[in-house]
């Protein structure tokens, strides 16, 4: 028989995203400001598999202004794991120094800029317009390369409602689903740049283009030249 899956994650999700007001401060030109989400779900199926309730990955981003252009942005995450404890982990680490709107450096930890899904929707079930993320950006994908640790130039052109990322930083572990955290594995690096037109008054409308540039070396097989292209 078919699957038959239901999902009651709303009252969770929403107690998570009160709490932002508790957390929330502003003292002059340093203001702070704390994110927190999470989910329950349950499930029921004609098929294999546990049925009942699932606590879902619970969400915390911290963002805090040093000054008027130097910012610092962490998210972490705590996942629950089948006959374990709870797995963490830093999902992003963003030190950042706006020059201008048209020129802000950052370094560390991010979602890559492919497409548009990777960098739109994060780590909190409540941000995302879909149920699940689509497979070829799951966390943990092996189709794309979802986090990236590097450099990351990024702005608007002049005045327009044009914008580019360019960056490059670590490649592919030998896990070709985990980002190089401790360095580049063969010391090649990976290249990431985009543009996008993303005009204001047309509400989280965005188009654009993206590649990713990598020589990949996975645990099991040859070295491996890849190339993305994503359009949107």
């Amino acid at each position: 028989m078919t699957p038959r899956r239901g999902y009651i994650g709303t009252v969770g999700l929403c107690a998570g995203l009160m709490l932002v007001t508790g957390f929330a401060t502003a003292q002059d030109d340093v203001p702070y400001r704390a994110l927190f989400f999470g989910e329950i779900d349950y499930r029921q199926s004609d098929g294999d598999g546990d049925d009942g309730f699932i606590i879902g990955q619970a969400v915390a981003q911290l963002t805090g202004n040093i000054d008027q252009r130097l910012s610092v942005m962490t998210e972490m995450t705590a996942t629950a794991r089948q006959n374990e404890d709870f797995e963490f982990e830093v999902e992003r680490l963003v030190i950042k120094y706006d020059f201008s709107d048209q020129f802000k450096l950052s370094a560390g930890r991010y979602h890559t800029p492919i497409g548009y899904w990777n960098t739109a929707f994060h780590h909190g079930s409540w941000l995302q317009t879909t149920i699940a993320r689509p497979e070829t950006v799951k966390f943990g994908s092996n189709v794309i390369p979802i986090h990236f640790v590097g450099i990351l130039l990024e702005g608007k052109i002049r005045e327009s409602d044009f914008g580019y990322r360019v960056g490059f930083g670590n490649g592919r572990a030998e896990q070709i689903n985990d980002p190089g955290d401790l360095g580049d594995d063969n010391d090649e690096p990976a290249y990431v740049g985009s543009f996008y037109y993303r005009p204001l008054d047309k509400y989280r409308l965005e188009a654009g283009v993206s590649v990713y540039v990598d020589t990949a070396t996975p645990e099991v097989g040859p070295e491996v030249d890849e190339v993305i292209f994503s359009g949107y």
